[in-house]
């Protein structure tokens, strides 16, 4: 981080950028003095609406926030979650897994054998089937390698960032409509989530398996990002490749607009995935200014809620001047 007597205007000039990090790119507004690490920011540029929290930058704000290395290990995962018959269905796929040799596939280690059998509610056959399916898929779309063709071409296409963990230590992905240029590319879409969620997994200790998205429906329409096509595919991707990722789905300020398009999504939504979907508003109750305090620090909370009420402000100035 740049020295605490740097300008909030100084120039790019005026920084020598260390190793792991990445130049500012970022609207003068929303910049830190100083580089962006590479850690949180591993494209080097980010959308131009995207205010860069604090807590990423100061590391004493920072150590505040961030997990320890393990919260319980797979041991403990077992011992205290599973049951005996479901234990042995573990151990049975277990067997299946390594046989086909996927235990030596990349990504495929002993949490993600049993995510997958979870998922399929401890059906040998069912998590066989889908396993095997998500190998093929790892090898052929190699997720670990994919960047969003969106973002490379405009960095202001999509909005959707880490900005921290919440209280259990899940990592935190921040999505806004308001920022995000293009909304309409299912192939762009499932490369920019995949994307993202590579870096959520990247920040989860060890016992921590999901993630928190948090969506800002300010500037959302029906006419522009009403296509169910997108939200089904990036679902698609989510269930098929992402098994018991998705620890909570905060939509805040959903428009009366958008349940068209819940409406046509829940069908492929799976009843557990659905339960973890919850809806709050900057004006309404259940209210992010109790809410979010809830479950983010007090430094994630802050940002987020910020965050909102700009968006909020922006878009009903850029609303004015039409």
């Amino acid at each position: 981080m740049a020295d605490s007597d740097a300008s909030p205007s100084a120039s790019l000039a005026d920084f020598s950028v260390p190793e792991g990090a990445s130049p500012l790119t970022v609207k003068p507004e929303n910049r830190p003095a100083g580089p962006l690490p590479a850690r949180f920011f591993p494209l080097g540029e980010i959308n131009d609406g995207y205010t860069v929290p604090e807590h990423l930058l100061n590391p004493a704000e920072l150590a505040k926030i961030e997990p320890p290395k393990s919260v319980r290990t797979f041991r403990d995962r077992l011992g205290d979650d599973l049951s005996g018959a479901e234990r042995q269905k573990y151990v049975q796929f277990r067997d299946i897994v390594t046989e086909h040799g996927w235990d030596k596939e990349a990504g495929i280690d002993e949490w993600t054998t049993l995510r997958f059998l979870i998922a399929r509610q401890f059906d040998l056959k069912k998590a066989t089937k889908m396993l095997e399916a998500h190998v093929k898929w790892r090898e052929e779309y190699k997720p670990e390698e994919r960047v969003c063709p969106g973002c490379k071409e405009d960095k202001n296409n999509h909005m959707m960032h880490f900005c921290g963990w919440d209280k259990l230590y899940r990592p935190v992905l921040y999505l806004s409509y308001a920022h995000a240029g293009e909304r309409q590319n299912p192939d762009w879409a499932v490369a920019h989530n995949v994307m993202t969620f590579r870096q959520a997994l990247s920040e989860m200790p060890e016992g921590v398996e999901q993630w928190v998205a948090v969506t800002d429906f300010v500037s959302y329409s029906h006419w522009r990002d009403g296509r169910s096509s997108v939200g089904k595919v990036v679902i698609d991707i989510m269930q098929a490749h992402y098994p018991e990722r998705l620890g909570m789905q905060i939509l805040v300020d959903p428009p009366t607009a958008f349940w068209l398009l819940w409406k046509c999504l829940t069908p492929f939504i799976d009843a557990k995935t659905k339960s973890k979907v919850q809806f709050m508003y900057t004006t309404q109750e259940p209210n992010i200014h109790t809410e979010f305090p809830k479950i983010f620090p007090p430094s994630v909370a802050e940002w987020l809620i910020r965050s909102y009420e700009k968006n909020k402000e922006d878009f009903a100035a850029k609303q004015g001047k039409k």
